[in-house]
């Protein structure tokens, strides 16, 4: 079954809405959801309507006609042409290359729905509880419910368009390859790396792909009195380049057992994975709804009868709606409190979050240097320096001797630093958990380590 839905929804506008602001224009909400209203579907770009060809028939598009994204060098569709987009676009270090191949593999899966290929892109033990219940079930249940609905939407419209379906096809694997030309990798450790904005590696990959934008946007009806293609797309550029003026981290990485995987702030619990399935469950529900509604209705259905059937949903929708926030509340509040613990209410610095000196230092006084520093038995097997001098160049400079590759503190990034695992878990990835032969640090204790780290880790 196609699966153009999840290409079009979470392409388009998920991943690249707010790149090239294309939720700017002031009808691009009405425009897109204008099947369901008084004329035809409008894209929130162009202005021009969406082929009609993607809901009319889409049995005529398989999966093998998309075109995955490429990491080694954006081409132009047809021209085939290399996209100039950045150096590292068709260069760069191995690593460099891996991150990019990576970002282009969490893309091309997301845009075709497959679940379980998304959460492959990330370190597996910090979506491990999503695989060890039904989370994975849920979500393709949802995919299939989704593409269903717009299956039975393309029943009820009649019509086939095959061109229609292989423009939009290509539009959304060029909108795709234009993504991946914004992004590049940065290493900031052996282990660890941010994907960041790139405003000139966007520039370039525009005017690599712009004929191809040209000629598949021309071949897409076009609504009287609209924008011409070149218009349009010199404003989408404009758009995006003032959004990727600023550098900005999308996605933090870390390098494990020799695979670069997209890193979380913080494991997945088994209860937010509970509560990211209660809401998909609640999404079924209404997509399954829905369907049950369509069927109902006559068939083909006109542009008012269209109009009423999509009003006749918004009671569920929004009930749907409000069950989703509900359950992802307590999470959302959860993550969000411990990503910005370093930004708010902490304790110890002028900023607000924990001070190094102040509030770290004690406690690796206290607890580690006894051991951890020139002149003890454990420093001669494993020299970590966590006296008063040592302690801040040995945390942020350092890597473990018994985990190589694994930096002990990565700023930014709670999951790849290796001494607040060796703290924080009772079976880290080598050795014990510290201080050895002692009682774990407090929650209290690991609180400041973990907001300080998520702060930037600063000497301060």
């Amino acid at each position: 079954m196609v699966r153009t839905r999840i290409v079009t929804m979470a392409a388009v506008f998920v991943g690249l809405a707010g790149l090239y602001g294309c939720g700017d224009g002031p009808d691009s909400g009405t425009a897109f959801n204008r099947p369901l209203g008084d004329g035809p579907a409008a894209a929130p770009i162009s202005g021009r309507p969406v082929d009609a060809g993607i809901l009319n028939d889409p049995s005529s598009y398989a999966p093998a006609q998309f075109d995955s994204i490429s990491a080694g060098g954006l081409t132009g569709g047809d021209a085939g042409t290399p996209a100039a987009g950045g150096a590292a676009a068709t260069g760069g270090s191995p690593d460099e290359m891996a991150i990019r191949e990576l970002s282009a593999d969490l893309m091309t899966a997301a845009m075709e729905g497959e679940v379980d290929l998304v959460l492959d892109c990330f370190v597996d033990e910090q979506v491990q509880a999503l695989r060890d219940g039904e989370f994975v079930d849920t979500a393709n249940d949802f995919v299939s419910n989704l593409e269903g609905l717009f299956t039975a939407l393309a029943e009820k419209t009649g019509g086939t368009d095959i061109a229609g379906v292989e423009h939009t096809q290509e539009f959304v694997s060029l909108l795709g390859k234009l993504a991946q030309g914004a992004v590049k990798p940065e290493l900031v450790a052996d282990d660890a790396a941010v994907l960041t904005t790139d405003a000139a590696g966007f520039e370039a990959a525009a005017t690599s792909l712009r004929p191809d934008l040209v000629r598949v946007m021309d071949a897409m009806p076009q609504q009287p009195g609209g924008p011409s293609t070149e218009e349009a797309l010199d404003l989408a550029f404009q758009q995006a380049s003032l959004a990727l003026a600023q550098p900005t981290t999308l996605l933090k990485l870390r390098k494990v057992n020799g695979e670069w995987r997209i890193a979380l702030p913080r494991n997945i619990s088994e209860d937010n994975a509970d509560a990211m399935n209660s809401a998909l469950l609640a999404a079924n529900d209404f997509l399954t709804q829905a369907q049950g509604q369509l069927a109902a209705q006559p068939t083909p259905l006109d542009e008012q009868q269209m109009q009423a059937f999509g009003m006749s949903l918004m009671p569920s929708a929004l009930g749907a709606w409000g069950q989703i926030q509900t359950d992802l509340q307590p999470m959302v509040e959860e993550w969000s409190e411990s990503m910005g613990a370093g930004e708010g209410g902490g304790r110890g610095s002028a900023g607000g979050g924990p001070s190094f000196s102040d509030d770290l230092l004690p406690i690796l006084i206290d607890r580690c240097a006894g051991c951890h520093k020139p002149g003890e038995r454990a420093y001669a097997r494993v020299p970590i320096d966590l006296s008063i001098e040592g302690a801040y160049a040995t945390m942020t400079g350092g890597q473990s001797t018994d985990a190589p590759g694994k930096s002990f503190i990565v700023a930014g990034d709670v999951a790849a630093s290796y001494l607040f695992e060796k703290m924080i878990s009772d079976s880290p990835a080598r050795g014990a958990q510290m201080p050895l032969g002692d009682d774990p640090l407090d929650a209290d204790e690991l609180a400041l380590f973990e907001a300080w780290i998520l702060a930037g880790a600063q000497d301060n």
